[in-house]
């Protein structure tokens, strides 16, 4: 009798475990309707819900496709609340390279890594050249070569910037093809009531000041850097002045001149 109802029971559970698989053709399982599926937990929270680690062998196709409007997102679970609050919260996208918790691992010492690195407080861009030394599974220190800050500023070779009214602050040298610098231009010396220094009162200013008025002393550039707009514009006034001191003489010279041939006669 006991035999009888075992069977009869584990007849109805595997019915009931049946009918919650979608059939397709061929009689092959299409998908599974009966709730969260767990591999490696028996209390899966999610549709599918893994314990350890997932590979994708796949061969010229992708791995891992999404739908989703956000993207791929591959990030360190919700732990004790550091979604909102821990400095230690990371979402990874990376390459031969993994975040444990508190090292960053190569996985494979020959080839490089790179992993961008997003938190609340910034987002990274690291990057770690392959050694070929050591052992597999090495923690390793990457290298931040960018990070974007929450406020907007970008920062290029350095980690954290002494003056946050930069929007782009680089710790190195930058080349380009072309810069464009918004100015509000100098043509206002030639306006007719613009004054020019006196000479000697420009010369009286550079004894004792050792720098053209309107332009910051040497030892200010070198401690709180040049603003190029800044500087270019007020670079372009002492050239219209120049222009100005110039004209200025030559119509004290071509007076001259006159008086002299007058006198001559």
């Amino acid at each position: 009798m006991k035999k009888s109802l075992l069977l009869a029971a584990l007849a109805l559970l595997a019915h009931c475990s049946y009918s919650q698989w979608q059939y397709g053709a061929g009689n092959t399982p299409a998908f599974y309707t009966g709730g969260n599926v767990g591999i490696g937990t028996s209390s899966p929270t999610s549709l599918l819900h893994v314990v350890g680690q997932t590979m994708g062998d796949v061969t010229n196709g992708p791995a891992f496709v999404s739908k989703s409007t956000l993207g791929v997102v591959i990030q360190q679970g919700n732990i004790g609340n550091d979604f909102v609050s821990s400095y230690s919260y990371l979402s990874i996208f990376a390459h031969n390279i993994h975040f444990d918790g508190t090292n960053w691992i190569r996985r494979n010492l020959y080839s490089n890594t790179w992993a961008t690195v997003l938190n609340h407080n910034y987002y990274d861009v690291q990057f770690a050249v392959g050694d070929g030394t050591g052992s597999f599974n090495q923690a390793v220190t990457p290298t931040t070569y960018l990070r974007l800050l929450p406020n907007g500023n970008l920062l290029i070779g350095k980690t954290s910037q002494a003056n946050s009214g930069y929007k782009l602050d680089v710790n190195g040298n930058v080349r380009a093809n072309s810069v464009v610098i918004n100015t509000t231009g100098a043509d206002y010396v030639f306006d007719p009531g613009y004054r020019l220094m006196p000479l000697n009162h420009l010369g009286n200013y550079l004894r004792l000041n050792h720098h053209l008025p309107g332009i910051a002393p040497a030892t200010e550039m070198q401690d709180q850097g040049m603003n190029v707009s800044e500087t270019q514009t007020a670079l372009l006034a002492k050239v219209e002045e120049l222009t100005l001191y110039v004209l200025q003489q030559q119509k004290e010279i071509d007076q001259l001149k006159k008086a002299i041939n007058a006198k001559a006669r």
